[in-house]
């Protein structure tokens, strides 16, 4: 009983969840010579899931889906493989 009773208090805590869908090392002098229409390479293929983050931490994998006008993530994998 306890347990439960003290997840419920956290039940409304807000927390930032972040999608990646990769990363990239670039030198400062890299960055300085981006403009409008630069491509960055990431580390991930092409139809690859995205990982959606709690801070550094991945809690689930998806993928990209259209919802109207936005971006969405459909879950396909839950939890830290």
């Amino acid at each position: 009983g306890q347990a439960v009773g003290d997840l419920d208090l956290l039940a409304d805590v807000v927390l930032t969840l972040s999608a990646e869908i990769g990363r990239t090392e670039m030198t400062i002098n890299d960055v300085l010579k981006l403009r409008p229409g630069s491509l960055i390479e990431l580390d991930k293929l092409a139809g690859e899931l995205v990982e959606l983050l709690i801070g550094e931490r991945c809690i689930a994998r998806g993928e990209v889906v259209g919802v109207d006008d936005s971006f969405g993530i459909r879950t396909t994998e839950i939890g830290e493989p």
